[in-house]
């Protein structure tokens, strides 16, 4: 990486981000998330969705560690200033990285929840 900045190559600044949503059943709800996750979003989408819930993280791509804020704020993590994985130059992640996928993720579920019924 150093080499290609050397270069003058600019890295993206942003990476499209794969969510699925899947209803198996009127109780059981999955959530596919590309990267490594944490622990905490499947609480969080548990507490959202319901106890049928299974979020199921490295689906379609494992671009790096994706922390929450809680995680986020922690500066001896992962997701603290080290975080420079699989040829991405990553500084930190976004701090509202959590909220804009849990959004994305509420718009998923919604779209197949209504095509069940």
């Amino acid at each position: 990486m150093l080499k290609k900045l050397d270069d003058g190559e600019k890295f993206a600044s942003s990476y499209p981000y794969p969510l699925h949503a899947w209803r198996l059943g009127k109780e059981m709800l999955v959530i596919g998330m590309g990267a490594e996750t944490v622990v905490d979003y499947a609480l969080r989408f548990k507490v959202e969705f319901g106890r049928g819930t299974w979020v199921c993280g490295y689906a379609d791509d494992m671009i790096a560690y994706i922390p929450s804020r809680r995680v986020w704020a922690k500066e001896a993590t992962k997701a603290g200033r080290t975080c420079n994985e699989y040829g991405r130059p990553a500084l930190r992640w976004s701090g509202d990285i959590e909220d804009r996928i849990a959004s994305s993720v509420r718009k998923l579920v919604t779209s197949v929840r209504q095509i069940a019924t």
